[in-house]
């Protein structure tokens, strides 16, 4: 899927190895949010408040718009190089898409704010 992103300041929609992607109003704030937080563990009730607004909530509802979010950016949705679990603690954004521990670039993709 993709080599190269970039987002669009016009509309929720992004570009992935030059073809457009549409995200749904909640999928691009939540990759906005990413986008601002590259690299670090953000749990997930964080982003329920920065990105939902709750202060409460069911911490299923961001596994599944990060899921979506995977299907749409992400060649292996099932083996992500961008949205990464970090198992009891959240999701690590990595915009390279290099892993944290081999430093290697997985893929060409690049993401632009």
């Amino acid at each position: 899927k993709p080599s190269a992103a970039t987002r669009h300041s016009t509309g929720r929609r992004i570009t992935c190895g030059g073809a457009d992607v549409e995200l749904t109003a909640r999928e691009y704030e939540l990759l906005l949010f990413l986008l601002k937080n590259p690299d670090r563990v953000v749990p997930r009730d964080e982003m329920l408040r920065e990105v939902w607004g709750w202060s409460t909530g069911d911490a299923s509802t961001v596994t599944v718009h990060i899921r979506r979010l995977r299907e749409k950016i992400e060649a292996d949705p099932r083996d992500p190089v961008y949205l990464r679990t970090e198992w009891g603690t959240g999701y690590r954004f990595t915009p390279s898409g290099k892993s944290s521990s081999s430093q290697t670039s997985v893929t060409g993709c690049s993401f632009a704010e």
